[in-house]
């Protein structure tokens, strides 16, 4: 087996250090305020990079803005074409039991209250995944200037300043929990965009064929070298992945206080979106499906009555696949149908901006 546990512990040890360092660099030299304003930027548009920024920081956006090795770009064409088929479905999984599933690693959801972010905001937690998502799997995003590959450098130097923050807050017991956002968080968080998808699609009755689902992962793979993972931890295929999957969730997973009250903030906004009263079971349900009834005890999530319909919706969803891909235009229409939804549903509850800046993340 190719992930030990003495090698994920060892990969909780260990940040981002070209990002982290970066970073204390920046802090060194007051140059925060800046990176805020350019990070705010790059998100917005493909735009060259001003020239003014910090010489460090311009070298480092320049450096890191292609994996290290080559790139199959028909795979990466194959995973965004994917997610334009399913993107309707994926966000599902990711908005309801991906998200738990995150919240079920202990020792990971300590850093998402140390920032005290998704109590308060869940609405944006949530909206700050589904705008990453949509734009890093969009045709053409990771090509040089793409609006993913920027999305994802401002992710990678987010992720480097709450590290920073936490480091300078004195707080963070680093023997216990190792480094905050370690390379053990972001596999397990990149499993669960990749291989996690791919097992909850099939649970709602998709059929994933073999190369699509390895296509996908790839892609995702793609995505963690430039955010900031080590390659060499990378998953090379989807039996791999789901070694890794299973490894870390069996390391990592279980009760805690952070982890309900971060999925009471997501469940509580999921209530807020659905109109009127019938549907408020509904996501419960898709939790305790997807996710498994331990993980949904454990984060407090109640039974409800659309647990027995849910039950069903594999069956159901599979024979409606079934038929309308014996009509290819009937297929065609829906897609496009699922994947407008998608767009209406995370323009309906985005407001402002997607991301808070860099200065005050490390205030």
């Amino acid at each position: 087996m190719r992930y030990t546990q003495p090698y994920l512990e060892s990969l909780r040890q260990i940040g981002d250090p070209a990002a982290d360092s970066l970073i204390e660099q920046l802090a060194n030299n007051g140059d925060l305020a800046r990176v805020s304003q350019v990070l705010r930027q790059i998100t917005k548009n493909d735009q060259p990079l001003p020239r003014d920024l910090p010489p460090v920081l311009f070298d480092w956006l320049e450096h890191h803005c292609s994996p290290s090795g080559s790139i199959d770009w028909q795979r990466i064409n194959n995973g965004a074409a994917f997610f334009a088929r399913y993107g309707m479905a994926i966000t599902v999984v990711l908005s309801t039991a991906a998200l738990v599933g995150c919240y079920a690693a202990q020792k990971g959801v300590k850093v998402l209250t140390q920032t005290q972010r998704l109590q308060a905001e869940p609405y944006r937690r949530v909206t700050e995944s589904g705008h990453f998502v949509m734009t890093v799997l969009q045709p053409q995003a990771l090509q040089n200037n793409g609006a993913g590959l920027q999305v994802i450098q401002k992710v990678r130097l987010m992720h480097a300043a709450v590290r920073y923050q936490i480091a300078h807050a004195g707080q963070w017991q680093s023997a216990e929990l190792g480094v905050p956002i370690c390379q053990e968080d972001m596999l397990g968080t990149l499993m669960v965009f990749s291989y996690g998808v791919i097992w909850g699609l099939e649970q709602l009755g998709y059929r994933i064929a073999a190369q699509a689902a390895e296509n996908f992962l790839y892609t995702w793979c793609v995505i963690g070298e430039l955010i900031g993972v080590d390659p060499a931890s990378l998953p090379r295929s989807m039996a791999e992945a789901e070694d890794l999957a299973y490894s870390i969730s069996n390391r990592q997973h279980g009760p805690s206080d952070e982890g309900r009250e971060l999925t009471q903030a997501l469940l509580a906004m999921h209530t807020g979106l659905l109109p009127g009263r019938f549907f408020d079971g509904m996501v419960p349900a898709l939790i305790h499906h997807l996710a498994g009834d331990e993980v949904a005890r454990w984060m407090g999530v109640p039974q409800t009555r659309w647990k027995y319909a849910v039950r069903y919706l594999k069956t159901l969803n599979s024979a409606m696949r079934s038929i309308t891909q014996r009509f290819p235009a009937i297929d065609e229409q829906f897609d496009r149908l699922t994947f407008l939804l998608l767009q209406r549903w995370t323009g309906a509850i985005h407001r402002g901006e997607l991301s808070e800046t860099l200065s005050e993340r490390v205030a």
